[in-house]
């Protein structure tokens, strides 16, 4: 891996040699995408990653961990006896069902990653105090002992916030002495004290202040004689203020109160406020998550083998517990062990947003996009390269095929029985509260006998030349141990430029392998020219002012169009922009249908169908338009005042309750504060939300 120092310097040289850059923008901009169904998105990359280079798995993927709750249990009891699925879930040999795929290995290996995870002392020692070379922004430096001691430094704020403002009267001392000259008939014993004792106090009080501080072992008793002396220095003051005179002191007088109103500080206030600092921070980190509860005011005390033990005999385990269950996010830090000790895999990941190198190795086998904003709980991309593209531009298409279904389901337009037989999986993606019952994973094991029986008939109607690629343990070989796992690549990195998905389409259209059929999946139909509405016709304002953010979210579609022509001309990535473009367009031009047949015949129950319609296609489009961050902060307001104005029609026409948040919180895409300014709204939403970033 990389050192820090390497990193930088790689760094430098991207930026000094713009091709290499552009280049892996480009491939980032066609990596794959992957399903974060589960949270899993790390591990569906990983086992895609498996897949397309024809790597062996581990051998006990399906063996039963400590960690593993009734579903994953469940999981494997119905794979362990069946070496023929086996072997068809971990090769690529039926390409068609690779979604699904790796929905299942996703599962399977955040239970394999846990368990392993539990069992090395590396992983153990890395999580606890990291001691190798970090990057800039680099998360695998927040470790248990990190936040522990934030923790105890912020529990110890009464100390360090009261020598902090001890230093900064300190510097007020030169200007006390030269009011002390200006002035005339200061009290002999006031000139003392400003000019002796308090200094001496003051310069006593901060050395006994950083001891504390420096001391390993804090102590309550610290945090009283820091008030303490708070108080007594406050009272000084005071009494050095009542024996100056106005008329004669008053310059003096206004040094003291500034003094005093410096010094005016509620410490317990100061400690709070740190803690929760600290919560805030690591709020979403499994590790601080799972040991929540040891993270309290008895911490004060507690020394650097306390802290280590308890990391030993509890914490750890909680951690990995707590990392085993489905849905918690997982970071690039929590699986590095393994990765990097365990398994030996040169991995490196990018940012999305740019391109630039963030963490791993310079010569990669397995390369990850990733967002940068987000680096703790981010989503992935895998990047392909020749040897991989063969098998992955499978995926895309069929991630599609399921979204579709997936907004179908939501919206109520085709029974579930239909969507099941297309997508068997397809309730699996979708979010729980959108679930009338269950859980995704509920869903996922009871549709895996279907899905199992469906693969098994694939791969009789399979010939051997169809086979992309077999282990070999299908050839009765003894797989080698996890360090072998993964075999070195004949295209690493960016060391050859690899054909991207779109340029691979252009001699074999990946979107012509079925989903579970030998169909060919077809393009949705273009939008028909829909009737045209007069503004001067809508009856009432609610009509019109949807009208006008209508035209307006026309307008940034234009305008999103044109700037993507505009970047193709200068040979500037463009396609983000024609893709939030064409969304922005669709989303339009479904709105103006759905909105055109309303106002035909407008009433109470026409509005349930045109309100269904609108939330549908909002639901649709949005995960496009959300990623294009460049633009999305103006889409994000239309569309919101869509969703106001929906609501507001639904007033005026008496339908009550018409929005809310059954599906994954998606249809408010603003601060709570700005729905406070929308009165009529308040009584009747039970919640307006900013939006959710999950995605499925």
């Amino acid at each position: 891996m990389l050192s820090p120092v390497e990193a930088e310097k790689l760094v430098l040289e991207e930026k000094e040699n713009g091709a290499i850059l552009e280049q892996r923008k480009q491939r980032i901009n066609e990596a794959v995408d992957v399903s974060a169904a589960l949270n899993n998105c790390f591990f569906h990359a990983y086992a895609l990653h498996l897949l397309s280079n024809q790597h062996v798995f581990p051998p006990n993927l399906f063996d039963l961990t400590e960690f593993d709750g009734e579903h994953i249990v469940t999981l494997k009891e119905m794979l362990s006896k069946d070496v023929v699925l086996q072997h068809e879930l971990t090769t690529a040999s039926t390409p068609d069902y690779l979604f699904e795929k790796t929905l299942v290995l996703g599962i399977l290996f955040r239970s394999w990653f846990c368990a392993q995870l539990f069992h090395s002392e590396a992983g153990r020692d890395a999580l606890f105090d990291f001691k190798g070379d970090a990057y800039n922004g680099d998360i695998r430096v927040f470790t248990f002992l990190r936040m522990a001691s934030e923790y105890q430094d912020a529990l110890f704020t009464p100390v360090s916030k009261t020598r902090s403002l001890f230093q900064n009267l300190q510097k007020e001392f030169p200007t006390w002495q030269h009011l002390l000259e200006e002035s005339a008939d200061v009290p002999e014993d006031v000139s003392r004290a400003l000019e002796q004792l308090l200094p001496a106090e003051i310069e006593a009080s901060i050395a006994t202040l950083q001891a504390d501080e420096k001391n390993p072992l804090k102590s309550v008793e610290s945090l009283k004689n820091a008030e303490q002396i708070l108080k007594r220095t406050i009272n000084i003051l005071e009494e050095v203020k009542k024996k100056l005179q106005p008329e004669h002191h008053n310059p003096l007088i206004d040094a003291i109160n500034e003094a005093k109103k410096s010094l005016n500080c509620d410490l317990v206030i100061e400690q709070q406020s740190a803690l929760v600092t600290v919560e805030m921070k690591y709020y979403d980190f499994p590790i601080y998550i799972a040991n929540k509860h040891f993270f309290n005011e008895t911490l004060l005390n507690k020394d650097l083998e306390f802290i280590q033990e308890y990391w030993h005999k509890e914490g750890y385990e909680n951690f990995c517990k707590f990392l085993n269950l489905s849905n918690t996010k997982i970071s690039y830090a929590d699986v590095d062990p393994i990765l990097t000790n365990l398994i030996h895999l040169p991995y490196a990941i990018y940012s999305e947003r740019d391109g630039s190198f963030l963490v791993g190795n310079l010569d990669a086998s397995m390369e990850l996009a990733l967002d940068f904003g987000r680096l703790d709980g981010g989503h992935y991309k895998l990047l392909t390269n020749p040897k991989t593209i063969e098998l992955l531009q499978h995926y895309p298409s069929q991630k599609e095929h399921y979204l579709r279904n997936r907004e179908a389901f939501l919206a109520r337009k085709a029974p579930a029985k239909d969507l099941i037989k297309d997508t068997v999986f397809v309730e699996a993606i979708i979010p729980k509260s959108a679930l009338d019952s269950g859980t995704p994973l509920d869903f996922l094991l009871g549709k895996l006998p279907l899905f199992l029986e469906n693969l098994k008939q694939k791969v009789g109607q399979t010939s051997q030349k169809e086979d992309v690629g077999s282990s070999s343990a299908s050839e009765g070989k003894e797989p080698p141990p996890p360090s072998e796992v993964l075999e070195n690549t004949t295209q690493k990195g960016d060391s050859t430029r690899p054909l991207t998905l779109t340029e691979v389409s252009d001699q074999r259209d990946p979107l012509s392998v079925a989903v579970d059929s030998g169909e060919t999946i077809q393009e949705p139909p273009e939008n028909e020219t829909p009737e045209t509405i007069n503004p001067q016709d809508l009856s009432n304002t609610k009509l019109q002012k949807f009208y006008q953010q209508l035209e307006q979210l026309r307008g940034k579609a234009e305008e999103l169009r044109g700037k993507a022509e505009e970047r193709k001309q200068k040979r500037r990535p463009f396609l983000n922009y024609k893709r939030a473009a064409n969304d922005a367009e669709a989303l339009y031009n479904e709105l103006y249908k759905a909105f055109n047949e309303f106002v035909k015949s407008p009433g109470a129950k026409e509005f349930e169908r045109f309100n269904q319609q609108s939330l549908a296609a909002i639901e649709k489009h949005q995960p496009t338009l959300e990623r294009h961050r460049n633009e999305y902060g103006q889409l994000k307001q239309i569309i919101g005042n869509i969703v106001l104005a929906i609501a507001g029609i639904g007033i005026f026409y008496g339908v009550a309750l018409m929005i809310n948040r059954t599906i994954n919180g998606r249809y408010f895409f603003f601060a709570p504060q700005t729905a406070q300014n929308v009165s009529k709204l308040e009584n009747m939403l039970p919640e307006i939300a900013p939006e959710n970033k999950s995605t499925f």
